[in-house]
């Protein structure tokens, strides 16, 4: 039997992983339909991607220094920000730009290594079977527009 903590500690995740990627996938379509060019719509959302960083780098630094609960609580809270200011400021640029970062943070701190497993450590402390996992390697890439590339290349 799955306890009830669990069970609402997996919907609190599915549901808040589920939403963060959701805007993550359709920010750029988003930011088009609220009159920002395609080009630059990308490149707003492109944003996303360097503020996770910083989120990556500064997750453990929190975490060693606040509860858990409050962080996790924080890092939620900032995706409902973001989401706010998307949906309340319909065509400002600092309400894009400062919402895209937000998300971005947020995407960065959402899963470093060492919580997940700290939770399969929890888990299993608990009398949970988890299977060994080891983490997968994240990749960052980068796509030149095709014409772009032509041209670089002459043709």
């Amino acid at each position: 039997c799955v306890s009830a903590n669990f069970s609402q500690l997996a919907l609190a995740v599915v549901a808040s992983q589920t939403a963060l990627s959701a805007y993550m996938i359709h920010l750029a379509p988003a930011l088009a339909d609220k009159g920002f060019s395609l080009t630059y719509a990308a490149s707003i959302a492109g944003l996303a991607g360097i503020a996770a960083i910083p989120g990556k780098i500064m997750i453990g630094y929190v975490f060693d220094r606040m509860g858990k609960t409050s962080v996790s609580i924080g890092i939620m809270a900032l995706v409902a920000l973001a989401c706010t200011l998307l949906a309340l400021d319909s065509k400002s640029l600092a309400a894009a730009l400062s919402a895209t970062a937000l998300l971005g943070i947020s995407a960065g701190a959402s899963a470093p290594e060492h919580v997940v497993a700290e939770a399969a450590q929890y888990f299993r402390s608990q009398g949970y079977a988890v299977e060994d996992f080891s983490a997968l390697e994240e990749r960052m890439s980068f796509a030149e527009p095709l014409d772009l590339m032509r041209m670089k290349e002459g043709k």
